[in-house]
């Protein structure tokens, strides 16, 4: 089972725990978002804003055009963490309604 594969799977999961939706956003390391380029449906979010820079968890583009994809450089290397993150609902006002430890990596970098 392929590393996007897994991720749907986990998806579904949280779709059926919370009943209000899959996953929306994902979260891992540099060198797993290195492997997420190289796939077929990796969309990078490109902007020409090189003289600011960011601090922490960056956006990097999307999977598939289903799942957010971001990147923080202090994430342990051998997990990718899988969220539905929701925007507003009634008494809610918004944030991470599900998040899910998606697997852990065998093999170590």
């Amino acid at each position: 089972e392929t590393l996007v594969e897994t991720i749907n799977d986990v998806s579904a999961q949280i779709h059926r725990k919370t009943l209000r939706g899959g996953a929306n956003f994902i979260v891992c390391s540099p060198e797993i978002a290195n492997l997420l380029e190289f796939t077929a449906g990796f969309r990078g979010s490109v902007t020409h804003d090189d003289d600011r820079g960011t601090v922490g968890a960056v956006k990097v583009g999307n999977l598939s055009k289903k799942f957010d994809v971001y990147v923080d450089p202090y994430f342990p290397r051998n997990v990718v963490l899988a969220g539905r993150k929701i925007n507003a609902l009634p008494l809610f006002c918004g944030g991470v309604l599900f998040i899910w430890k998606l697997f852990s990596l065998r093999r170590h970098f």
